[in-house]
């Protein structure tokens, strides 16, 4: 084996492992960018939910039943009142 034959060699290895790296880089490559359209993707359909009339009515709801339980009820016509105005509220934004 001469040495153009080592050289040769040595040439093609070097372009296997090359071409080995760039597909290693193309997978991590689309691998990234699947996760971030994911990402997206959750972030986009939590805005939708939050923002939705039906669970912010729920949020409402919960946060004027947590008040009536720590008061006693004392202040329950007070806290449904304003709970339906925060209600309508949101209803206006959307």
């Amino acid at each position: 084996m001469g040495i153009s034959d080592k050289f040769d060699e040595m040439k093609n290895k070097a372009k296997g492992k090359a071409e080995e790296l760039a597909g290693h880089v193309k997978g991590k490559s689309a691998e990234a960018k699947g996760e971030a359209k994911g990402k997206a993707a959750e972030a986009k359909g939590k805005a939708k939910g939050g923002s939705s009339s039906g669970g912010m009515s729920e949020k409402i709801d919960k946060a004027a039943d947590f008040v009536n339980e720590k008061t006693g009820g004392k202040y329950a016509d007070k806290v449904d009142k304003a709970a339906d105005k925060a209600k309508g509220a949101t209803d206006r934004n959307r």
